[in-house]
């Protein structure tokens, strides 16, 4: 008597044979199922790199104006500092920074306070000196002439002073003890032309940064 295939397969069951037939023909199946070829590849990475040529300027913009605005804040903290130490020590201060470059100096623009130095055991007065967030910013050349010269016995004390000693200074914004100051505004320009500007009020001494705002290149 003819088996039927029902029969035969309930008797694989019963027999507790495993039924391979389906999961061989699915084997089968993934292993005929292609793969990437090199040309979709090729394809994938030329619209990686595209989607990167795109984005790239656009992060580059962000990042630059970022560290604008950092410099930018840097400054006005050291021109506050430079403000607290006059009314805290009683002798005026300075603030300098080099046009064309990236450097500032923060010192007594008093030579008295050299002497309040000596007299204090050898205490040294506050001095900062350091530059701009990034090397692709510098300070604007203001109008009114520079050539301002800081006596090195004013950077004594100076973490790296000789980086500072003979730069040739734009005119300093002086800090008082009653906490006024010299009326400014310094320009920083980025490498695109984008300008901010920390302004310092004379009355009061208090020191704002601008945005920054787009250049023409």
């Amino acid at each position: 008597m003819q088996t039927t295939r029902y029969q035969r397969h309930r008797g694989a069951v019963f027999s507790g044979r495993p039924d391979t037939t389906s999961a061989g023909s699915r084997r089968g199946a993934a292993d005929r199922r292609p793969g990437f070829t090199l040309f979709e590849i090729v394809i994938v990475l030329a619209v990686i790199v595209v989607a990167i040529g795109i984005t790239y300027p656009a992060i580059s913009a962000i990042q630059s104006e970022y560290q604008m605005r950092q410099s930018g804040m840097l400054v006005q903290a050291k021109l506050a500092a430079a403000r607290v130490h006059a009314i805290e020590t009683g002798y005026d201060y300075q603030f300098c920074f080099e046009p064309g470059g990236h450097r500032f100096l923060v010192v007594p623009y008093d030579l008295g306070a050299l002497t309040a130095e000596q007299s204090s055991g050898g205490k040294v007065s506050y001095k900062a000196g350091g530059k701009l967030v990034t090397d692709k910013a510098h300070f604007v050349a203001p109008t009114a002439a520079g050539g301002h010269q800081v006596a090195p016995e004013l950077m004594n004390g100076l973490r790296n002073a000789a980086d500072y000693t003979g730069v040739s200074w734009a005119l300093p914004i002086i800090f008082h003890p009653d906490g006024s100051a010299s009326a400014a505004e310094i320009q920083i320009e980025d490498n695109k032309s984008r300008r901010l500007t920390v302004s310092v009020r004379p009355l009061t001494g208090a020191v704002t940064v601008s945005k920054v705002q787009s250049g023409a290149k």
